[in-house]
């Protein structure tokens, strides 16, 4: 199935055809009645059958065709912060987030999909990322900051997330937080975190499990994307000052290959898709074949032969209601 979706400011676009043309879902379409504070951006995750999950500060919701948003069981008033899915798609994993208590990981599986809780948690820590191992779904990465000193902290889980254990993680230098960059789709001891310090940022690689890291390459200004190929082999790393970085050996040597303003990166089925500033540059949304040497535009906001604003619903949700009357409007008021 060609299916993507993209997290903007305004809501979430999808597209159904590879990129071709998408649609557009609002932040009321996603969220009515109750739209979380404007800082906060939904992670998200596609299932195995094409639906899109996303999570928020009352649970997760989904949906198939940006029509209506479905509240999904199981993580009822639970801040679901961060998602990651097994590479199937038929396991979602979240991690919830909120002051005071035990912050567990959540399972969620079939269909309609459905979350658990699993495991006891971990207190007096807020968790921010967490990543499954595409080749191992029992080994487990979360990052957070403990509460009160707000020193990251790492931990691993070897079960599927029923028991969460610190990581004795040593690193190069000091750091604000640690961002779970990626996992080797084949080595489930390496990892990669992000590891931002004031506005420069550090890329780190772990090889022995999260126990200890090396600085692997850095950027002076914060690293928006990163990206791994299929194999592990490629490695890509971009912000919008230094534009786009990629190693062809795991990440032991890496050369600059694009100045493009990256804002986000993902590599899937062979191609390296990239988020750059709309305004001043080529697209929103862009595709690369070549390692990321030149990109084809898939999505600017203003084409109007792509992005084709809400979806035709024979019925919408009121939150998808009001997207539509969104767009009248705004479209009155051009």
């Amino acid at each position: 199935m060609l299916f993507r979706s993209l997290r903007v400011t305004f809501g979430l676009v999808l597209s159904r055809d590879g990129g071709r043309t998408w649609r557009w879902m609002c932040e009321e379409g996603l969220f009515a009645p109750f739209v979380p504070a404007s800082n906060y951006d939904a992670p998200i995750e596609v299932t195995a059958r094409g639906a899109v999950v996303w999570g928020y500060e009352l649970g997760a919701r989904t949906t198939d065709d940006a029509c209506k948003a479905d509240e999904l069981g199981g993580a009822q008033m639970r801040f679901l912060y961060d998602l990651s899915a097994t590479p199937r798609g038929d396991v979602v994993f979240g991690i919830e987030s909120s002051p005071g208590v035990a912050n567990a990981i959540y399972r969620g599986e079939g269909d309609p999909l459905v979350f658990r809780r699993v495991g006891a948690g971990v207190r007096a820590v807020n968790f921010d990322t967490l990543e499954v191992a595409p080749s191992d779904p029992r080994r487990i990465y979360v990052s957070g900051l403990e509460a009160s000193t707000f020193v990251p902290q790492l931990f691993r889980s070897d079960d599927g997330g029923e028991t969460l254990s610190p990581v004795a993680a040593t690193t190069p230098g000091p750091s604000d937080s640690w961002w779970i960059a990626g996992v080797d789709p084949s080595a489930p001891d390496t990892v990669f975190l992000r590891a931002p310090s004031g506005l420069r940022t550090d890329l780190l690689r772990s090889r022995d499990g999260g126990r200890s890291f090396t600085r692997i390459a850095s950027t002076s200004d914060p690293m928006l994307g990163f990206a791994l190929s299929d194999d592990g082999r490629t490695l890509w790393y971009g912000s919008i000052a230094g534009g786009l970085f990629r190693s062809d050996d795991g990440g032991d040597s890496f050369r600059r290959v694009n100045s493009l303003p990256v804002l986000c990166l993902r590599q899937h089925a062979g191609a390296l898709w990239a988020c750059s500033d709309w305004v001043g540059h080529d697209f929103a949304l862009g595709r690369s074949r070549d390692g990321g040497e030149t990109f084809e535009a898939m999505l600017r906001f203003g084409d109007t032969d792509r992005f084709l604003g809400p979806p035709e619903c024979a019925r919408r949700s009121e939150g998808a209601e009001v997207c539509v009357r969104s767009e009248e409007h705004t479209s009155e008021l051009q």
